[in-house]
């Protein structure tokens, strides 16, 4: 029970829309920057157009004040997007970033 609460919350967890934060895209500089801070990647992934549950999370936390100053000093932020419609598609340069 409590690996599937655990999966649920990350699968939550893990989906954004808005980057107020410093969300960074190249999983490189992610682990760099947490293996200099010492610091835990929030791997988030998400459908920016297309997926309610991430567009709702992004508006009730990623958005928030408290999640910000939380993530500021405790996370490093890694958004990888995967919309669907053409006119949000990812440049190629972002596409090909690792």
């Amino acid at each position: 029970m409590d690996k599937l609460f655990f999966s649920n919350a990350l699968i939550l967890f893990f989906s954004l829309n808005g980057f107020s934060q410093n969300w960074l895209t190249s999983f490189t500089n992610a682990k760099n920057e947490a293996l200099q801070k010492n610091q835990n990647i929030v791997f988030a992934f998400q459908g920016s157009d297309w997926c309610a549950l991430f567009i709702k999370l992004d508006k009730e936390i990623w958005s928030t004040k408290e999640f910000q100053d939380l993530a500021k000093n405790h996370f490093i932020m890694l958004k990888v997007d995967f919309p669907r419609k053409k006119a949000n598609k990812l440049s190629e340069e972002l596409t090909l970033q690792t």
